[in-house]
Parts: structure tokens; C-alpha cells; sequence
């Protein structure tokens, strides 16, 4: 009796330790077959709950790959969309606004780019060279200064030289601040491209950088089931965001840039209202710029050019119909006290314009590239759960 307590007692144990060796779903299975009393459909079911881990778990989690479906109809159904447009949005802020002049319209009191100290001397002294009976057409400034013409013409019969600048006209041109050069500088590329980012011109660094990336993210979302497709989401944004700090730097540095540039505007506009006898400007219009540049310009224009710009915002459509009656020669001919806080107030309102030209396009393409990215981590992060 004693040997048949131990012989069962010894199969007893090798079984458990047989049973222990297999895989739970078919120990589950095998438990369910067992019992006689189980329909199979009941047998099916709870073998389908049989954990998938070797720890014990009052909830049973949900199925991985039904995870990983979910996760990519969401990418198809909600996050496709939105990676479709970075580039369609990259596109767009490159393309320049056809209704902007392409050049500055009050930086150097003339309506053209402003030139440089060498580029006036050599536009004036360019007229004044002759050689035996003929004029200097084209020439340019080499090294130490000296001036070198390229082509050389007969001198016209009607031809008289004509007369340099007057210097008291050039004296009343104000010197420009160092500041409102950097904040000029930080503009004249979206000023010469109409306001479109001329960086994401075809075959440049930064149109790669963006091409690639914006190819990339869409390509991941529109890409054909896997399995693991929940595996590394959150590492993978992580890798993107990294890749694109140079746009995130590029809008922090124009929304920065935009402020100043604002702020400059608000207060050059303040000190030739009150140069000018009138208030103080009362607030910020539209988007921030400074109002009170229609009643600056009244103090200077007449009745009938005041009413003109009367159905115009302060934006640069206004400052383009200003400067239809603001000429160089008009400017020149006021007294200094008067024109130099004007000249500063409109040369810096269009700064500011531009610069929040600058700032509002690169926002649109950063924009364009987190909302992707939001739109991908919501996704995960509500359908890859798998019931942790």
C-alpha cells in the first residue's frame, strides 16, 4: 500500500511538472477538453482568455495585433491627412506674394533697395569719368576702392553731366541705428521674394531637410499593416523633432525678430506723432502693428492724398500708396526735424510688416510638421494601449 501512495505520489508530481513545460493556451485547452460538462463554443471562448504572459492577471489584456490594426486605421483614417499637407503647406509659403513690390519702399528714402555707401559713390562717379571724347556706360568697384568701367561710349551730343547729390539733401537723410539695420537685415531675403521662404528654393539644404522629412512622415502613415507597427512611435517623433530643430529655431528667431521689430515700429510711430504735435498712438491694430500712421501722414500729405489712404489698412498696400506721394524729392524738401521722424516711423512699420510676414510663414510649415506629429502620439497612444 505504502508503494502505491508513492508511485502516485511520484506521477502525481511528474505531471505538474509536464504541464508546467507547456504553453498556457494549450494547458488551458487541454484543462477545457477535460471537462465534460463544457460546450465547445464555451471551450473556444475561454481558451481565447488564456493569459499570454506567464504572470497571473485579474483582467485579461487585449489582443497585441488587434492593437496594431487600430493603430494603423487611425493613421489612415485621422493622421493622413494632416501629413499630406506639410508639403502641400511648404509649397504654399514658398511661392511670393505677387501683390508685395519686391523691394523696400522707405528704407533708403528712394523706393529701391538701399545701397551701400561704396554703391553711391560709384553710381555718381561713374557719370564723371571721360576719356578722349567719351563716357564711362558701366563700371564697377574693385579692390582699395578704385573705380574700373567695363564699357565705354561715345559722348551724345545733348550729353551734360549730370549734377551729384547736394549735400544738404544728403545731410537730412538720417543715420541709420544699428538695431534697425539688424532688424532690416533680418528681412531683406523675404523682401526681395515677395514674403515667400526663397530658403526651400528647389535643390537647397533646407528644401531637402523639409522634403525628405515631409515625404517621410507621409510615407509612415500611409505605409501597409505590420504587427509591430506600435513598437518605437514615441521614439521615432522624437527623431523628427530633432531633425526639424532648424525650422523650430527659424520661427522662434522671426517670432522673436517680429516683437522687436513691432516694438520699434510702436515707438519710432510715438515719437514722430509727437514731433508732429499730435497723441501718442493709441494701441496695437491689426495683428499687432502700431496704428496712427494715417494721422502721421496727414500732417504731411494734402486732403485729397489723406483721403486715399483712408480705405486702406496699415498694412504694405497702404505703405505702397504712401509712397506714391512720398518721393525722395518730396522728403528731401522738408525740414529735418520733420522728415526724420517720419522717414523712421515708415521705414520702420515696413520692417515690422515683414517681419511678421516671415514669422506667420515659417509658423504655417512648423505647424504643418506637429500637427502630424500630435495627431500620430494621439493615435498611439489611445489605440496601442493594449490594455496597460
Amino acid at each position: 500500500m505504502a508503494v502505491n501512495k508513492v508511485s502516485t505520489a511520484h506521477t502525481t508530481m511528474r505531471f505538474a511538472k509536464w504541464l508546467s513545460s507547456m504553453p498556457a493556451l494549450i494547458v488551458a485547452m487541454a484543462v477545457v477538453a477535460a471537462l465534460p460538462h463544457v460546450a465547445p463554443a464555451q471551450a473556444e471562448q475561454l481558451a481565447s482568455r488564456a493569459p499570454i504572459s506567464g504572470g497571473a492577471s485579474d483582467v485579461p489584456p487585449a489582443d497585441p495585433e488587434a492593437c496594431s490594426r487600430a493603430y494603423h486605421k487611425r493613421l489612415g483614417r485621422d493622421v493622413r491627412a494632416l501629413t499630406e499637407e506639410i508639403w502641400a503647406t511648404a509649397l504654399k509659403v514658398r511661392q511670393p506674394d505677387t501683390t508685395l513690390p519686391g523691394h523696400w519702399l522707405f528704407w533708403d528714402g528712394t523706393g529701391v533697395l538701399a545701397r551701400t555707401a561704396r554703391q553711391r559713390v560709384l553710381l555718381r562717379s561713374q557719370q564723371f569719368l571721360e576719356r578722349e571724347g567719351r563716357i564711362c556706360a558701366r563700371s564697377i568697384l574693385v579692390r582699395g576702392g578704385r573705380i574700373r568701367c567695363l564699357k565705354w561710349i561715345d559722348v551724345p551730343a545733348d550729353y551734360e553731366p549730370p549734377a551729384e547729390t547736394p549735400p544738404a539733401a544728403e545731410a537730412k537723410r538720417p543715420a541709420i541705428s544699428d538695431s534697425e539695420r539688424r532688424l532690416a537685415a533680418g528681412v531683406s531675403q523675404r523682401v526681395s521674394s515677395r514674403g515667400g521662404l526663397s530658403e526651400l528654393a528647389f535643390n537647397t539644404a533646407f528644401y531637402h531637410l523639409v522634403k525628405r522629412a515631409a515625404d517621410e512622415i507621409d510615407g509612415y502613415a500611409g505605409q501597409d499593416f505590420k504587427p509591430r507597427i506600435c513598437s518605437g512611435v514615441p521614439e521615432m517623433v522624437a527623431f523628427y523633432r530633432k531633425r526639424l530643430s532648424l525650422l523650430e529655431k527659424k520661427e522662434r528667431e522671426a517670432r522673436e525678430r517680429a516683437t522687436d521689430a513691432v516694438e520699434a515700429g510702436r515707438a519710432s510711430l510715438d515719437a514722430a506723432l509727437q514731433s508732429a504735435g499730435r497723441a501718442a498712438a493709441s494701441g496695437d491694430g491689426e495683428a499687432g502693428r502700431p496704428t496712427g500712421l494715417e494721422d502721421l501722414l496727414r500732417t504731411v500729405l494734402t486732403a485729397d492724398e489723406a483721403a486715399s489712404l483712408a480705405s486702406h489698412e496699415p498694412d504694405l498696400d497702404f505703405l505702397s500708396k504712401a509712397r506714391e506721394y512720398l518721393t525722395g524729392e518730396r522728403l528731401d524738401a522738408m525740414d529735418k526735424e520733420q522728415s526724420e521722424p517720419l522717414r523712421k516711423a515708415l521705414r520702420t512699420a515696413e520692417i515690422a510688416l515683414y517681419a511678421e510676414i516671415n514669422a506667420d510663414r515659417l509658423g504655417q510649415l512648423h505647424a504643418a510638421f506637429e500637427s502630424s506629429f500630435e495627431a500620430i502620439l494621439e493615435a498611439h497612444r489611445t489605440s496601442c494601449s493594449c490594455g496597460q
